[in-house]
């Protein structure tokens, strides 16, 4: 098991990689905008 230090957007993206999501959709200038 790797353990990694990351920021929430971070694992969100990471969760969402992992788990195969191939789309995101977001509306600029959210808190979330660094993640798309």
């Amino acid at each position: 098991m790797i353990k990694k230090l990351l920021s929430g957007n971070e694992a969100v993206a990471e969760g969402a990689l992992e788990s195969g999501v191939e789309v995101v959709t977001g509306y600029p200038g959210t808190p979330s905008s660094e993640l798309i």
